[in-house]
This record gives C-alpha cells, sequence and structure tokens, in this order.
C-alpha cells in the first residue's frame, strides 16, 4: 500500500510530522499522533497506516510497532509524494 492508495475502513491514518505540518495540511482522515501516543490509543490488532515528510521516520515507526507487537502498522511513504488534496 502506498499514500495514493484509499485508505481501507477501520484503519488508523497517522501523520507523524511536526504538529506546524500537520495543520498546514494533511491527508483526509489523518491524526497526529506520537509513537507512544498510538501504542495507548491502538489495540496491536488495529491497522495503523503511518506516513511523514519523507517516509524515513514513518518506516521507522513502523518496524518499531511491529516489533513491540502490533503487526499491522506499516509505512505508506512520504505526503511529498501524495498529490491529492489536504485537510486543514
Amino acid at each position: 500500500m502506498n499514500i495514493q492508495d484509499p485508505i481501507p475502513a477501520g484503519a488508523l491514518l497517522v501523520d507523524l510530522r511536526d504538529r506546524e505540518d500537520y495543520e498546514a495540511g494533511h491527508l483526509p482522515g489523518a491524526r497526529h499522533m506520537t509513537v507512544d501516543e498510538i501504542r495507548q490509543e491502538a489495540e496491536e490488532d488495529t491497522r495503523i497506516l503511518l506516513y511523514c515528510y519523507h517516509g524515513i521516520r514513518s518506516l521507522k515507526a513502523a518496524l518499531f510497532l511491529k516489533a513491540a507487537g502490533y503487526p499491522n502498522a506499516e509505512s505508506l511513504g512520504g505526503i511529498s509524494g501524495y498529490h491529492g488534496p489536504l485537510v486543514k
């Protein structure tokens, strides 16, 4: 799955960028969260879709979450590769 694909129902879409970048424009349905907040709120079987600016932070976060018992965490890459509408 990549950042251009439709987000499946029930998935937790997370923007890992700084709050200022999130507020300037984010993917529809995305929440601004840290990895710690994800671990506090998400069930272990939740599909967690992560993105950041270029995809490096989201990839590292997905690997960390998988190692912490969230097998359905994955990186969508970076918002820099997204060409749809943003929410402000």
